[in-house]
């Protein structure tokens, strides 16, 4: 029993973690990149609060290896589906706009951010598939 604590327990910190990783990737690390892509100074627009984000993706984390296969295969792709769905919203849907000496310059670059979406999507579910297909063979 105490053994099943303990595992418990761990793969809530590793899903605490994996939630973290999650965070930094969709709020902090893909905005930046794609700043600097666009070579604007763009700013990102956070459409809900800093510490609810985080505590989404740590939820979505620990559920994810704490569940039961089929449901954590859920909450995996459900993860992705949240960071890529933010990362659309945090950006104004791809329109970019800087003002630049007194001029105001607008980018429509929804292009990149929908080929993120769906390869957020795409990445979401085969990764899915292939964590519970591996996980009903350890059954």
């Amino acid at each position: 029993m105490v053994s099943t604590i303990l595992k418990t327990i761990s793969r809530g910190v590793v899903g605490a973690v994996t939630g973290l990783i999650y965070f930094f990737l969709y709020v902090a690390a893909l905005p930046s990149v794609f700043q600097r892509i666009a070579g604007l100074p763009v700013g990102i627009e956070l459409p809900m609060d800093f510490l609810t984000i985080l505590t989404v993706f740590i939820a979505l984390g620990i559920a994810e290896n704490v569940a039961p296969t089929i449901s954590s295969a859920v909450f995996r792709v459900l993860s992705k589906l949240v960071g890529a769905s933010y990362l659309y919203f945090a950006l104004n849907g791809g329109i970019v706009s800087a003002n630049i000496a007194n001029f105001i310059v607008t980018l429509d670059v929804s292009l990149l951010i929908y080929i993120i979406l769906a390869g957020s999507i795409i990445i979401g579910v085969l990764d899915a598939a292939t964590y519970a297909c591996r996980s009903s063979l350890k059954e």
